[in-house]
């Protein structure tokens, strides 16, 4: 009968579990590379609209190949929409797939956006202005227009991968150029019509890109910064002769000057900043920082688009570092020579390269995403020039990509604003007489912003920026509900455990009752449509389906709580059997081991407490009256120190022997050693292991095995993910181990005191602490024999499941599946 209301009870469950599994809702994301070159790197923006989500839900996106989350940099996020960008690399060709989850209840790792700005200038749909020259270099066979803003067209034809078409206006032009494949558009007004030569040795402007394969066409100069170590570089003309080949580290430059203007190719095994052109003292070139690494050529500008920017700059040709704080829309030019640097910063900026002197030449102006077209842009001019050129003044260039669209320019210099409408690739040209003008620019629809010179010989090469790219596709597949269990991210961050202790466990539950409640409406709300379309009988129309499931609920625990109670009755109905104390083999024993020296462990043991009404019964014994030892049995020390010869040595039979005080359930482990005794080596069975041999091992589990006579540091404790302290943090930076170390975890108020140089590492990983948390950090550093600071450490490790901790205290420890290291271990 029992078994068969088992067998009801799961029945009628199957239906409520499989409604009950919904975890949210997922999405396969796929892109396909289709325009015949390896993106390295390859950053995605997305935007996903569904009825599903909500603007609270998290938002996580998953490979499925090797369950690990991909970061994701969240640019908006509402109910029924979510807007984001990642970074990934795809090769020539290559198909991936991602998998969107969302309304999971998963945690997104943290993200900073100076991670996710980059300047793309492959594409195949572009807006520009041109003044002189259109250079459209193709990455793959292409059909290309051009048209101007009045619709007649510049060019209409076929560009094949690796060559070049030029364009030569008689006149300024505002254009848009559609591709079937990926291109790269320059404008230039350097060297005179029909000709791509200087037209006197005064013409000079740099662009760049930031890329590991493709072409680019440039007058004279290249120069190349990598952003990693061994990065393979190949760079050759198209022609194939050989400009550079070979590997260089990060932050290394590349400098070659051609004899003659030529379309390059370049392939790398890691990104490559690569600035080309014209260089002279007036070069103007703002670039959107990706990675760490740079190449100024003069004054260096620093532009805080965030309130405080901590930065720091490495020159790494003169070794100078310099370091400050900059509020929101301030700068700092820097005066430094042509040299590569380092910079490390924690909020979002831009950096102006802008030469020794005046700066005639122009470039596009991206937003701080490093996009295209927005409705916000904030940006420097150049440099006015007072002793070459009178009358001289930089120009502002705003064209818009939609009709009717209303656009307000801000000069927060001279603090004047002015308010236009523009129709679709109408422009505005706004001009200022000042250095480096703040200007802030903000419209109802997308518009795309230009920086120039007013000088009749504008000196202008830059590349443009696609609004487009159709040679990456992406498809978007159906929403899918969740209803199995979703295997979580490698890399996520774990639930904190639950902490022992009652009142610790009392107030754990206490803060989850919220979470709970919502979480509970959330799935009822999930939940209630499968309920609408569920057809029951008639006899159960008009009763509530979750009171069904209430009911079967409540049958379980009934059922659990009957059957619980018949196993205690049983336990406590069963008569105890009779514990007998078995003396006559446990002398071979004792005196075996008194015979090879070993001592006894002395062993606690505990009185025994008769009741009252049985002391007077004769037949009641204490175990000290039972066990009887005739002092016939009992010997001297001296008898029992003789050996007897070898062939009478017989091993007794050990038997298992029960005691009230303790059970002695096998003979320990045997191992061999030697005794020496008349010129003859004696094997015998030694009994039991020695303390100090069970010591060295546990210690050798928990401590990297360190020379007795030589101090080398185990430094396979660094690899995988460790959680670190404070003090540990900053020894490990102090003996310089930081190299060896793969993924740290520190507390964000560690992470504060860390230089700048290191607060910005990918290999660092700031993680709050709850208030819950920092609560229980003190007690488990108490636990442990250690600060609070080592309870921190501790709460951390349990809260991302972490089993290796180093901390600034002199033990070594395992607690709760952690391994506890010392600092000292590494000193």
């Amino acid at each position: 009968m029992k078994k068969l209301l088992i067998i009801i009870i799961i029945f009628l469950l199957i239906p409520v579990i499989s409604i009950a599994q919904n975890k949210g809702y997922k999405k396969i994301i796929t892109i396909k590379e289709n325009g015949g070159l390896s993106r390295n790197p390859c950053f995605i923006d997305l935007i996903i609209e569904d009825d599903n989500l909500k603007k609270d839900d998290s938002v996580i996106l998953i490979d499925p190949k090797t369950n690990k989350e991909v970061p994701i940099y969240i640019f908006e996020q509402s109910d029924k929409k979510v807007k984001f960008r990642f970074e990934t690399t795809i090769n020539k060709g290559e198909e991936k797939q991602f998998e969107l989850r969302f309304g999971t209840g998963e945690k997104r790792s943290e993200t900073n956006l100076i991670n996710y700005t980059y300047p793309n200038f492959v594409g195949t749909e572009f807006y520009g202005i041109s003044f002189e020259k259109i250079y459209i270099v193709g990455l793959k066979d292409s059909d290309v227009q051009v048209v101007n803003k009045d619709g007649k067209t510049l060019f209409e034809g076929k560009i094949k991968y690796g060559q070049y078409k030029r364009i030569d206006l008689s006149s300024p032009q505002i254009f848009y150029i559609k591709s079937t494949g990926p291109i790269v558009v320059t404008t230039s007004s350097i060297g005179i019509t029909n000709d791509n030569f200087p037209q006197d040795k005064s013409d000079d402007d740099l662009t760049y890109l930031i890329s590991s394969e493709g072409f680019f066409f440039t007058q004279k100069n290249i120069f190349a910064v990598s952003f990693s170590d061994s990065n393979s570089v190949l760079i050759e003309d198209a022609g194939g002769e050989l400009i550079f080949k070979g590997n260089i580290n990060k932050g290394e430059l590349v400098n070659k000057s051609l004899r003659s203007p030529a379309l390059v190719y370049y392939k790398s095994s890691s990104p490559l900043l690569i600035i080309y052109g014209v260089f002279d003292d007036s070069t103007f070139l703002p670039v959107i920082p990706y990675k760490n690494y740079s190449l100024s050529f003069g004054d260096l500008n620093i532009f805080s688009l965030d309130d405080n920017l901590n930065y720091k700059i490495n020159l790494l040709s003169s070794k100078k570092s310099l370091e400050g704080l900059l509020k929101k829309y301030e700068y700092k030019v820097i005066e430094t020579s042509l040299e590569p640097f380092e910079i490390s910063y924690n909020k979002n900026l831009y950096l102006y390269l802008l030469g020794k002197s005046s700066n005639f030449g122009g470039e596009q102006i991206l937003n701080k995403f490093g996009n295209t077209s927005d409705k916000d842009f904030t940006f420097l001019t150049g440099k006015i020039s007072t002793k070459y050129s009178t009358g001289h003044k930089r120009i502002v260039y705003v064209l818009s990509l939609y009709d009717n669209n209303e656009i307000t320019i801000n000069d927060l210099t001279l603090n004047k604003t002015n308010k236009i409408t523009l129709q679709k690739m109408g422009v505005y040209q706004y001009e200022t007489e000042n250095s480096l003008s703040k200007i802030n620019i903000t419209s109802k629809n997308d518009v795309v912003v230009f920086e120039t010179s007013n000088h009749i010989n504008r000196e202008i090469l830059y590349n443009i920026s696609p609004v487009k790219d159709d040679s990456i596709l992406i498809t978007l597949g159906k929403t899918e509900l969740i209803t199995g269990e979703t295997k979580p991210p490698i890399n996520q961050k774990p639930i904190v455990e639950t902490p022992e202790g009652i009142i610790n466990i009392i107030l754990w539950e206490i803060s989850l009752i919220k979470d709970r409640f919502l979480s509970f409406i959330n799935n009822f709300t999930i939940v209630l449509p499968f309920i609408k379309n569920i057809k029951l009988p008639p006899i159960l129309q008009g009763i509530n389906f979750i009171l069904i499931i209430a009911v079967v609920i409540l049958l379980i625990v009934l059922l659990f709580i009957f059957l619980r109670k018949r196993k205690v009755v049983k336990e406590r109905v069963k008569e105890p059997e009779e514990i007998e104390v078995l003396t006559e083999n446990l002398e071979p024993v004792i005196e075996k081991k008194e015979k090879f020296g070993l001592e006894e462990l002395p062993i606690e043991k505990e009185e025994n407490i008769i009741p009252e009404e049985l002391e007077e019964k004769e037949e009641i014994k204490t175990p000290e009256e039972k066990i009887e030892i005739p002092e016939e049995k009992i010997k001297t020390p001296e008898e029992r120190i003789e050996i007897p010869e070898i062939e009478k040595i017989e091993t007794p039979e050990i038997e298992k022997v029960e005691t009230k005080e303790e059970e002695i359930i096998e003979p320990p482990k045997k191992e061999e050693f030697k005794l020496q005794e008349q010129e003859e080596t004696i094997e015998i069975e030694e009994l039991m292991p020695k303390p100090e041999t069970i010591s060295e091992k546990k210690i050798e589990e928990i401590i990297p095995r360190i020379s007795k006579t030589e101090k080398i540091v185990d430094t396979s404790v660094f690899k995988g993910r460790i959680v670190l302290d404070r003090k540990a943090m900053m020894k490990i930076l102090e003996l310089d181990y930081f190299p060896f170390v793969e993924e740290v975890y520190i507390t964000s108020k560690v992470a504060s005191e860390l230089p700048m140089k290191y607060r910005t590492s990918e290999k660092i990983k700031s993680v709050e602490l709850t208030r819950f948390e920092e609560s229980m950090a003190e007690d488990l550093g108490k636990r442990v024999g250690g600060s609070k600071e080592t309870g921190e450490a501790l709460a951390l490790a349990l809260k991302l499941k972490i089993d290796k901790c180093i901390v600034g205290e002199k033990f070594n420890k395992i607690f709760q599946n952690i391994n506890i290291y010392s600092y000292e271990n590494f000193e």
